[in-house]
């Protein structure tokens, strides 16, 4: 299983809760991948909390979901 998430992703606001929760149950089949000051769909976040909709980052998201694939099928 693979989670990302931006960081300043709002509407969860448990999502740490969950990486600390499956660390502590043992869990080695997730993998947790955060985009530091980004909301729900990876777009960038100032301090003001102002989103910056001209800086996509999907491609990154989908390039990370590639090589995990990648990466898991080998295992």
């Amino acid at each position: 299983v693979v989670v990302t998430y931006g960081s300043l992703d709002w509407s969860a606001p448990f999502i740490n809760l969950l990486e600390i929760e499956s660390i502590r149950a043992n869990k080695t089949n997730i993998t947790f991948k955060s985009y530091v000051n980004t909301e729900h769909n990876f777009f960038p976040v100032d301090k003001l909390r102002h989103v910056n909709y001209g800086t996509y980052n999907w491609d990154k998201v989908g390039l990370f979901w590639l090589q995990w694939i990648k990466k898991s099928s080998h295992e």
